[in-house]
């Protein structure tokens, strides 16, 4: 990812939606890891929604790294890539 400065995790988790909602969010992550190899997250979503999907799985991957399924959808659709907007604007936040 290339962080240069350490992100507070503590300022990061009220961007973890509640258990249920979460639940819901990583059904629908895995519907559209699903669809990896088969298609890009272009072709899935379109633009601009492709970049923002890539925006929230780094937003959810640095608030809650425990996850995993976050950090696949990165690998799978973005080669691993965080969405490096999302990591300056939280760095600047910390």
């Amino acid at each position: 990812m290339g962080c240069g400065r350490r992100l507070d995790r503590d300022r990061l988790l009220p961007c973890v939606p509640h258990e249920k909602t979460l639940n819901r969010f990583l059904d629908c992550t895995r519907a559209v890891l699903a669809h990896a190899g088969k298609k890009t997250a272009h072709e899935i979503f379109g633009a601009p929604d492709d970049r923002k999907f890539q925006s929230c799985m780094t937003l959810f991957m640095l608030a809650a790294p425990q996850i995993d399924v976050f950090r696949h959808a990165l690998d799978a659709f973005y080669e691993g890539q965080a969405d490096v907007n999302t990591v300056r604007l939280l760095e600047g936040a910390a």
